[in-house]
C-alpha cells in the first residue's frame, strides 16, 4: 500500500499519497519490530526511502537508503518470508535511483541504474524496467539520443515476450520528447508496442 501511495502522489503530483505512504510504512514497520528478518526490515526501509524522496526531504530519503543497506548487509536469516527474495542490493540501488529522480537529480539516477543493470541475475522483465527508467532519466538530463538508444534495445520486445505495460508507461516521455525532435523511427517503434498491448 505504501508502494501504491508513492506512485499515486507522483502521478497525481498529490503529496497527501506520499504522507499517507509514510503512514503505511509506520504502519508496516511497527507490526515488524519484533521480526528477526533483516530483509523484512530492509525492504521497509526502501519504502521509506521512496516516500520521503517523493516529498522532497532527501536527509530523510539518504538515512532510509543507508539503513536498508545495513539491514541488507546483516545477511540472511532463516525467517527471511520466501517472498523476499528479490531484494538484494542492485534492488536498493534501484530504489535509491527512483529516489533521486524523485528529488530532481537524474543525472545520479542514471549512474545508479547503470550499476542495477550489471546484475545479470536480474529478470529479463526487471531488466527491461530497469532499461525504461533509464532512457527517461537520460532524457531528463538532456541526452535524447542516448534515451532513444535505450529505449530501442527494449521496444521490440515489449507487448510480444515482454508484457510489462509499466515499462512502456516510463518510456511514454521519452515518445513525447521524440515527436518534437522528429524520431519517426523510435515514434513507429513505441506506436507498434502500445498497439499490441491494446490488442492483448
Amino acid at each position: 500500500m505504501a508502494q501504491q501511495c508513492t506512485r499515486l502522489a507522483e502521478y497525481t503530483g498529490r503529496l497527501g499519497f506520499a504522507r499517507e505512504a509514510l503512514r503505511f510504512v509506520d504502519r508496516a514497520a511497527d507490526a515488524a519490530r519484533y521480526e528477526p528478518s533483516p530483509v523484512l526490515h530492509c525492504l521497509v526501509s526502501m519504502r521509506r526511502s521512496v516516500a520521503h524522496a517523493q516529498l522532497g526531504d532527501e536527509v530523510a530519503f539518504r538515512a532510509a537508503i543507508t539503513t536498508a543497506r545495513r539491514e541488507l548487509d546483516r545477511g540472511p536469516h532463516e525467517t527471511d518470508p520466501t517472498w523476499t527474495k528479490f531484494i538484494r542490493h542492485s534492488e536498493i540501488t534501484v530504489c535509491e535511483a527512483g529516489g533521486w529522480r524523485r528529488l530532481g537529480s537524474p543525472a545520479q539516477a542514471v549512474k545508479l541504474i547503470h550499476a542495477a543493470l550489471d546484475d545479470t541475475a536480474r529478470s529479463p522483465r526487471d531488466r527491461a524496467l530497469q532499461r525504461a527508467s533509464l532512457a527517461g532519466a537520460l532524457m531528463h538530463t538532456g541526452d535524447l539520443s542516448q534515451a532513444i538508444s535505450h529505449s530501442l534495445m527494449i521496444l521490440p520486445d515489449l507487448g510480444t515476450t515482454l508484457t510489462s505495460g509499466r515499462a512502456l508507461q516510463r518510456l511514454q516521455p521519452v515518445r513525447e520528447a521524440a515527436d518534437a525532435a522528429g524520431a519517426v523511427e523510435f515514434c513507429d517503434q513505441f506506436d507498434a508496442a502500445a498497439r499490441a498491448f491494446r490488442a492483448t
